[in-house]
């Protein structure tokens, strides 16, 4: 009996491989430099076959303080610029060109104006560091609190805003906002 790379527990590690030798590809403009380092996150789909799939990448670390996003922009500055989110971003991209050029191999459409993930895929979101915010703190691995949906509209024990100079981000942390995509939808803006 063949056993799927989930139950080995190899699937993490073909999927990170995959999204570090895809990261290797790309063209060195706009990549950290040997004396520098950088989150780095991917989509990636696997599918019945355990044929993995990179749908997105993203690399970043960044988020704009208050002060710059309360300023006249007109919509002309990216306010989050962490890799989960500039993932996410180019996936939705993806899912968009596919939506609009009837190349379902994605997504299906079932009904009139409605998509859903074809159901031979898996999603599944890589990220090299911890995401910023609850994730990012360690704890007690026998003692895992269950999870629970919680609103992730408010401030309260559950959400992390980050500390650091300057004035403070209007972004959630990394942590937060895989929590909405996860229960509120990851098409979610």
């Amino acid at each position: 009996m063949k056993r799927s790379l989930e139950e080995t527990n190899d699937l993490g590690e073909e999927i990170a491989v995959k999204c570090y030798n895809k990261f290797d590809q790309l063209l060195s403009r706009g990549k950290p430099s040997s004396n520098e380092w950088t989150h780095l996150a991917a989509f990636v789909s696997v599918n019945d076959n355990n044929q993995i799939e990179i749908l997105s990448i993203g690399t970043g670390t960044k988020c704009l303080g208050g002060d710059k996003q309360e300023r006249g922009t007109e919509g002309c500055l990216l306010h989050d610029s962490h890799a989960e989110v500039i993932a996410r971003r180019a996936l939705m991209r993806l899912f968009y060109e596919e939506i609009l050029n009837e190349n379902n191999s994605i997504l299906i459409k079932q009904d009139k104006n409605k998509f859903y993930l074809n159901k031979s895929l898996r999603l599944y979101l890589f990220v090299s560091y911890s995401p910023c915010g609850a994730a990012a703190y360690l704890s007690d691995p026998i003692k895992r609190p269950k999870l629970e949906h919680k609103n992730l509209n408010s401030i309260g024990e559950e959400l992390y805003l980050k500390p650091g100079k300057g004035y403070a981000t209007t972004s959630l942390s990394c942590t937060n906002k895989i929590n909405r995509w996860i229960y509120q939808g990851l098409f979610l803006l």
